[in-house]
């Protein structure tokens, strides 16, 4: 039984459309539960590219040409796995993709502070010397702090021509240190100058917490929030109303407002799901973060 699930699902993962899809199939034989899932074509190759500020892991369909290109982008957890997870399952349908990590790896930067807006200046030259990739076809994946990075470089760079957002932030905040502390220092920096942030305030940190209010209390329209009207082109955001690490729903809905008072000419499009929580990447992921909200 379980060959011909596997063929069956084979061929179901050849046409589906989805960008990031992991398939899980549930099948009840005698109170066993079979769980089975592709997360990788054979096809699929990769290489990994190493520079200065950045180390990366490229996947792309072998034999193929005129493929559209992804950049991938993780989060404050650092390292390359989970970029790299969904940068192969994106390849598996018909993509290039590009994991790029851009801190705590050996050779890099332990903290997350005054990462160069370059690494994705450098990451898109590098889409473009590929043969297979067609260089018009540009898109950039962020999720968490990565979102973050994904909307400031769209803001910088045009070459982007699709943007997908997972539990964005709508502005540049504080660098964190590989100890979970402050900087005192912008998350991102561009020809050798930091970026404007909003600033973490430990005093402010602590108040809140005695009174059970929101942290942190952003205005909108400061000098720290991200210029996503100079985004040139099409933005999908997603997010959870009960996002756990920061508001990301509401980061959602400001940069939405922004764009609408900008008069964007682009499409932005959202979607935003209730109990999916912070950690919202790859369907039917476990997380024992998030209690289960299934009634059967």
């Amino acid at each position: 039984m379980r060959d011909v699930l596997s063929r069956l699902i084979s061929r179901l993962f050849l046409n589906l459309q989805s960008i990031v899809l992991i398939l899980i199939v549930f099948c009840n034989v005698k109170s066993h539960i079979f769980y089975l899932s592709f997360l990788f074509f054979k096809n699929i190759k990769h290489k990994l590219l190493e520079k200065s500020a950045f180390k990366a892991r490229f996947f792309y369909p072998e034999n193929e040409s005129n493929l559209p290109a992804i950049l991938v982008l993780s989060g404050s957890e650092g390292g390359i796995e989970k970029a790299q997870a969904i940068a192969q399952l994106i390849a598996n349908h018909g993509f290039a993709t590009l994991a790029i990590g851009y801190f705590g790896i050996e050779n890099l930067t332990k903290d997350l502070s005054q990462i160069p807006l370059e690494i994705i200046e450098n990451s898109i030259s590098f889409f473009k010397s590929q043969k297979m990739i067609n260089s018009k076809h540009i898109g950039i994946y962020g999720r968490s702090k990565g979102a973050e990075f994904a909307l400031l470089a769209a803001s910088y760079f045009n070459e982007i021509k699709c943007i997908v957002v997972n539990s964005p932030s709508n502005v540049v905040y504080e660098g964190i240190s590989h100890k979970g502390f402050p900087t005192l220092t912008s998350s991102w920096s561009y020809r050798g100058k930091s970026i404007n942030y909003f600033p973490f305030v430990f005093k402010k940190f602590l108040l809140s917490k005695i009174t059970h209010k929101e942290f942190p209390i952003i205005n909108e329209n400061g000098s720290y929030e991200i210029p996503v009207e100079k985004i040139s082109c099409n933005i999908l955001c997603i997010a959870s109303s009960k996002d756990e690490i920061w508001n990301a729903l509401q980061a959602s809905k400001r940069i939405q407002r922004r764009l609408a008072q900008n008069h964007f000419q682009h499409q932005f499009n959202s979607n935003y799901v209730e109990n999916a929580g912070h950690m919202l990447t790859i369907p039917f992921q476990p997380n024992n973060r998030y209690k289960n909200t299934d009634k059967n």
